[in-house]
C-alpha cells in the first residue's frame, strides 16, 4: 500500500498570501520537508490560471534557488518556523519575484514531483503548495461570485 507521502507527497510549506508593492523585488521563501530523501529537480513553482475546462498550471519566470538542507540546518529551520514534526529531509527554496506588475498577481502552487501526476487528482481543497500574490495597486484579481 501507498503511504500518505507518496500519494500526497511530502509536506510544502509556504506563507498563504504575499502582498508585494508594485515594480519592486520581492523575496520569500518556502520549503519542502520529509522522511525520504528528496530530490531538488522534482520541485516546480506554478502560476494557477483559468484554463478552458479547468484551471491550468504555467510556469513563472520568477528565479528560483534551492538549497539541500543539512541534519542541523534541518533543526534550525525547524526552530525558526516553529514546526513541532521531525524531518529527515527539507529543501528551502527562495523564490524572488522581480519589478513585480499586475501580470504577477494570481495563484500560485508550490509542486513536488510529476506536474501531470498532480492535474490527476481531484482537487476538493487547494494543495499543500497553493499561495496567492496580490500586488498593490492592481485592483481585485479575478472577479469572484456576486453576494446575493
Amino acid at each position: 500500500l501507498e503511504s500518505d507521502h507518496e500519494r500526497r507527497g511530502p509536506p510544502i510549506f509556504v506563507k498563504k498570501f504575499h502582498l508585494i508593492p508594485q515594480n519592486e523585488s520581492y523575496e520569500f521563501k518556502f520549503a519542502v520537508a520529509g522522511m525520504k530523501p528528496l530530490e531538488e529537480g522534482l520541485i516546480q513553482l506554478k502560476k494557477v490560471v483559468k484554463g478552458e475546462e479547468k484551471p491550468e498550471l504555467k510556469d513563472t519566470d520568477f528565479e528560483v534557488e534551492l538549497k539541500s538542507l543539512s541534519d542541523e540546518e534541518i533543526e534550525e529551520w525547524r526552530k525558526e518556523a516553529h514546526h513541532h514534526e521531525h524531518f529527515e529531509h527539507a529543501i528551502v527554496g527562495k523564490v524572488t519575484v522581480a519589478d513585480a506588475s499586475c501580470e504577477d498577481q494570481g495563484p500560485y502552487v508550490i509542486l513536488y514531483g510529476d506536474k501531470e501526476e498532480g492535474e490527476k487528482r481531484p482537487h476538493i481543497r487547494p494543495p499543500p503548495g497553493a499561495f496567492f500574490i496580490a500586488v498593490k495597486g492592481c485592483g481585485k484579481p479575478e472577479p469572484r461570485p456576486e453576494p446575493y
